[in-house]
């Protein structure tokens, strides 16, 4: 999805712009309605994928980036209404993910 823009933030403060737009779109939502948006998002993501990878079938790299980036967005909602920050929460479990495959690995 190259837009041309070039708009450089960290994770946090795009969580933090996220939330307080979502607050004033939609305020009644709930994790299980964020969840169910999510679903669908991830629903148009795989269809991008498959699509890209079926001969004949119309679909491009753009698309894909772009149904990740609205998956990206609901995750940032998410972590937003359960008060934690989503770039922390991926830190942590990326430097849990990387010690695992040292110790499968003997390396730890």
């Amino acid at each position: 999805m190259s837009t041309g823009l070039s708009i450089e933030v960290d994770m946090s403060t795009l969580q933090r712009e996220v939330h307080a737009w979502a607050e004033s779109v939609f305020p009644e939502r709930t994790p299980t309605s964020v969840l169910a948006h999510l679903r669908e998002e991830i629903g148009g993501l795989t269809d991008a994928v498959s699509r890209l990878e079926t001969p004949l079938l119309d679909t491009d790299e753009a698309e894909i980036a772009e149904e990740c980036a609205d998956v990206g967005l609901l995750l940032l909602s998410m972590a937003s209404l359960l008060g934690e920050d989503l770039a922390t929460l991926m830190a942590v479990k990326h430097a849990l993910n990387t010690g695992r495959r040292r110790a499968g690995m003997g390396q730890q």
